[in-house]
């Protein structure tokens, strides 16, 4: 499992479970809407409204075993190569396959 990072605000793990972003901001951001970019679900993208405070991290989990910031309890995300996840905050959205 890897990170991804567009090196200014956020970095978030996108490979299987759990979705982890972090905040390498010095401001706090707000994560308005977490989705998959490869076959969305049609109850997709997932409105969160979660603030994560600077250097602070945010876990988003999905399937049966989720406990933290469940999206749902289908397995919507793995590392196949196709799929992504798109996260749109009150800084920017980013787009990026797993």
């Amino acid at each position: 499992m890897g990170f991804v990072s567009n090196g200014r605000w956020t970095r978030f793990e996108t490979s299987g479970e759990p979705l982890i972003i972090k905040n390498n901001r010095s401001r706090s951001i707000t994560i308005y809407r977490v989705g998959s970019t490869y076959r969305p679900c049609s109850y997709e993208p997932f409105r969160v409204r979660k603030v994560v405070k600077p250097g602070k991290r945010v876990q988003f989990q999905t399937g049966r075993a989720a406990r933290i910031n469940v999206l749902t309890r289908n397995y919507i995300y793995n590392d196949d190569g196709r799929v992504g996840v798109k996260v749109v905050t009150s800084v920017g959205t980013l787009k990026k396959h797993c």
